[in-house]
């Protein structure tokens, strides 16, 4: 897959219960809390102001140091760029349907899983697993960010999507980096490749080219919208499938390979 999730973030807590002090024969009230569920416990006579803010200071200064070394949400789920044909040959599930429902799955606390949201889904056409969902009804997505989880944020319930996902426990799941592009905003090249076209370039390989790229194999072709630039939204990606021909893969027209 061409996710790559980091660790899952750690939701940071602790607190501490105030104690009593004796200060001579004076009682100590509680200290107020340092913030972020910390409390201070009030120190033993003989220890100064000082102290008390230097040790406070440090604690904060820690919860801080460590949340930035685990990162933030965003950053925790990062997607390669890929052709539409390599996302449609390296999914179990390729389908264009309506999303008209979503629920909360209760997660199962035996399995260890996290929770999932539960998207239904009216199914206009399945490109590929038909033998494996002939009457696919949902979609399933972790809740979590940090395992490249997928919110579907669209109100338009006539709207058709593409939807990418692989199978697993008999369930079809979708994530962050799987497809799920409006079908109108894909060119007729597009979708004439997801129809018929795609499907017999799943022995062939398409190459991302960065910076520079290297000479390619026979079973390879290189992806050079972004190169340099960044952008891969270009002519390749639009109106080109990699297809094998003979004993190579090449750049062929989608429409008429």
């Amino acid at each position: 897959h061409d996710a790559l999730p980091t660790s899952p973030t750690l939701l940071l807590g602790s607190t501490a219960s105030a104690g009593r002090a004796e200060h001579r024969r004076t009682q100590r009230p509680p200290p107020p809390p340092l913030g972020n569920g910390i409390s201070q416990t009030p120190l033993e006579t003989g220890q100064d102001t000082a102290r008390t803010m230097d040790a406070s200071t440090c604690a904060k200064m820690a919860v801080v140091l460590l949340l930035l070394a685990l990162g933030s949400p965003a950053e925790a789920c990062m997607c390669r760029p890929r052709h539409l044909q390599m996302a449609y040959c390296d999914s179990d599930v390729v389908v264009r349907g309506k999303i008209v429902g979503e629920g909360k799955e209760i997660s199962d606390p035996a399995q260890s899983r996290p929770p999932q949201t539960r998207y239904e889904i009216q199914v206009s056409e399945i490109y590929k697993g038909y033998d494996q969902v002939p009457a696919l009804q949902y979609l399933y997505a972790s809740n979590q960010e940090s395992l490249c989880g997928y919110r579907h944020v669209s109100t338009n319930w006539s709207e058709e999507f593409v939807f990418s996902g692989h199978i697993h426990d008999d369930k079809v799941t979708i994530n962050l980096c799987s497809l799920h592009v409006p079908w109108s905003k894909l060119r007729l090249d597009q979708q004439t490749g997801l129809e018929r076209v795609y499907r017999n370039g799943c022995n062939c390989r398409i190459k991302s080219c960065y910076k520079s790229c290297s000479e390619n194999t026979p079973d390879e072709c290189l992806w050079t919208d972004g190169m340099g630039t960044g952008n891969w939204d270009g002519y390749q990606a639009h109106h080109l499938a990699c297809i094998r021909k003979g004993n190579e893969c090449s750049w062929q027209s989608a429409i008429n390979p």
